[in-house]
């Protein structure tokens, strides 16, 4: 793990831990990477956001971005990470997304909803799928990627 660590490292600036350990992140990065179109002062939810490092690259590059988890030892993580990277527009909520229709407030308020590798783990993924399109803006666009 520490060599993929210093490579990762010297390509991204950034450790390994972001990426969850997940040596396979990496290619999910890349995905995102060349999908997440330019923002100036746009909003991104990122559904299923594991320790937060989609969120925060998507801040880091101007998006004002929200991560939910399910597991509050990951967004208690994604916090600390971001917070030492000083990502001032990057939030994080533990939040199951099987309930996702729940959060009205979320409606309607991002321009980008990023999911990745989470929507083959959600038996109800019609149900998910409707309420991560409940959450875009009108002309909004979603980004998903799964195995």
């Amino acid at each position: 793990m520490e060599i993929e660590n210093k490579f990762l490292f010297r390509v991204t600036g950034k450790p390994l831990h972001l990426f969850g350990g997940d040596v396979l992140a990496w290619e999910r990065f890349i995905w995102v990477k060349e999908n997440l179109p330019k923002s100036k002062n746009k909003k991104l939810l990122d559904v299923g956001c594991g320790k937060g490092s989609f969120s925060m690259y998507a801040s880091g590059k101007g998006y004002s971005s929200l991560g939910l988890t399910w597991d509050k030892k990951d967004c208690d993580e994604a916090v600390t990470s971001a917070k030492k990277l000083n990502l001032k527009k990057c939030e994080f909520e533990q939040q199951d997304v099987r309930y996702l229709d729940g959060r009205t407030d979320l409606f309607n308020k991002f321009d980008v909803v990023l999911c990745t590798e989470n929507i083959e783990h959600i038996l109800d993924d019609k149900k998910l799928m409707n309420s991560m399109y409940s959450c875009l803006k009108k002309g909004g666009i979603f980004l998903k990627r799964s195995a």
